[in-house]
């Protein structure tokens, strides 16, 4: 019998795994949820981009901007382009963690 579970339950189950401190397959094991259903979820659920980021240096710009507890200080010579992409990025990935 398959065992159906809202969008919102999943998103609750992959805040719940993060914060327990267990891997993925240990946070399964004891919620008997099968692996691979957990990780085909998790990726579709789960907006997982990653943008390329500069080192920060002594070259910034003075620019600091906090999204949640993620705190961006382009440089300066920054591409205003870049930095719109990698704001909306965070704040996806921020949006979907509080949901």
């Amino acid at each position: 019998m398959r065992n159906y579970r809202a969008t919102a339950k999943w998103l609750t189950l992959f805040r719940e795994q993060e914060s327990s401190g267990l891997s993925a397959m240990a946070f399964c094991r004891e919620k008997k949820i099968h692996p691979n259903i957990f990780y085909r979820k998790r990726k579709e659920y789960c907006v997982n981009r990653f943008v390329k980021l500069p080192i920060p240096g002594e070259n910034s710009s003075g620019i600091r901007i906090r999204i949640g507890e993620v705190i961006i200080e382009p440089g300066i010579n920054f591409q205003q382009e870049e930095l719109k992409r990698v704001i909306e990025t965070v704040k996806e990935v921020f949006d979907a963690h509080i949901q």
